[in-house]
């Protein structure tokens, strides 16, 4: 880390530095950055928490194409130029979510205090740098101005709805679970139904065979899973057998997980996310589903061969 700078007015603590951090999304993958600015402002009784990070084009993409951050495509406020330049760095301007104040200011409430919590090797470290905590507010590249022009750089990028939020103005309304499932299934043209309330059922067709997809939503506390049911009960006689093999493949596992019922023999194979600090947006399902079927669709011969 470069040595840091600190300063802020009345009611701010402002830390300047050059740090590398990762944050790590709901799927396991990591977002690179360079923190550049921990910044904590109190007005009134409402305390926040901003950070400044520069990422790469590439990881920008990642975000943008997914949604991390709360950078979907309805959070850019209309009437903006949202065209970035390829290839440049950007800057990611964003606000902890106030439910997770308290773990960034567990330390105190100064803006060294969250930089020692947001870089501690603890869960609740971890926690901070989880993607999902933390919303964009502006996006920005910093470009080069012609010498004509006299020269200099200026910022140019878009801001979002978690902007005019902080401002105390009204966002977004966050779509339930259901509605974001059903618009991921009727993009993808999937003959998907409800069974009940909670829970939706597909047949989905991979490159190794068909088997049901069984999708279940708890909107009380913001959950969200996704079975893949294979199509063959497993015989008794192999159980044993196939839940010792499935257990060395858990292992190395890094998103979701094989389920073995030793009463009935039904496998299948589970992903999910727990969305209660973020928001299940169609692209962010897609992840959670074609994770799922993939995974399934892989491992479909290997498991016929075993039972």
């Amino acid at each position: 880390m470069t040595d840091a700078q600190t300063g802020g007015g009345p009611g701010q603590s402002r830390l300047e530095l050059e740090h590398p951090i990762a944050f790590l999304t709901l799927t396991g993958e990591k977002l690179d950055a360079v923190l550049t600015q921990v910044a904590l402002s109190t007005a009134g009784e409402e305390t926040a928490c901003r950070l400044r990070v520069r990422v790469s084009w590439d990881v920008y993409q990642v975000i943008a194409r997914d949604a991390w951050m709360g950078l979907h495509a309805a959070s850019r406020l209309r009437g903006q130029d949202a065209t970035l330049e390829a290839g440049r760095d950007v800057e990611l301007r964003v606000v902890i979510r106030h439910t997770l104040l308290t773990t960034a200011l567990r330390f105190g409430t100064e803006a060294e205090h969250v930089l020692q919590a947001l870089l501690e090797d603890s869960l609740e470290g971890q926690r901070l740098r989880c993607s999902e905590c933390w919303l964009i507010t502006e996006a920005l590249q910093q470009l080069e101005v012609p010498a004509a022009l006299a020269g200099g750089t200026l910022k140019k990028g878009y801001r979002t709805e978690w902007a005019e939020g902080e401002q105390g103005l009204p966002v977004a309304t966050r779509s339930s679970l259901r509605e974001t499932v059903e618009s991921y299934m009727a993009q993808a043209e999937l003959d998907f139904d409800w069974v009940d309330d909670d829970i939706g059922r597909c047949l989905y067709s991979g490159g190794n065979g068909s088997w049901a997809v069984l999708i279940r939503t708890d909107e009380a506390q913001q959950l969200c899973l996704v079975y893949s049911v294979y199509p063959v009960s497993v015989p008794e006689a192999q159980r044993a057998e196939l839940a010792v093999y499935l257990n060395e493949e858990n292992y190395d596992l890094v998103v979701g997980n094989f389920e073995l019922d030793p009463s009935d023999g039904e496998l299948r194979y589970r992903t999910s996310l727990d969305v209660e600090q973020a928001a299940l947006t169609p692209a962010l399902f897609r992840r959670l589903f074609t994770t799922n079927v993939e995974m399934m669709d892989y491992y479909f011969q290997l498991l016929a061969g075993r039972i």
